[in-house]
């Protein structure tokens, strides 16, 4: 079976014991549709590449300190 990151974090959503784990998109696609989809999948956040590090653990720790 060959899924992208997208279907792939609708089974974790749609998983009882994992659709708390925030998902975090990590991608070269840069368009608006691809952003606009992410919200549509409920992802919590969506970083471009390329990126900087601290811009990755400042997202990183968003979530990490809420848990």
């Amino acid at each position: 079976m060959n899924i992208n990151g997208f279907t792939a974090s609708h089974f974790i959503k749609q998983n009882g014991k994992l659709k708390g784990i925030p998902i975090i998109i990590l991608s070269a696609s840069v368009g608006k549709e691809d952003k606009e989809k992410a919200l549509d999948f409920d992802i919590e956040d969506f970083i471009h590449k390329p990126f900087q590090q601290a811009d990755l653990l400042h997202v990183l720790n968003k979530y990490l300190s809420s848990k």
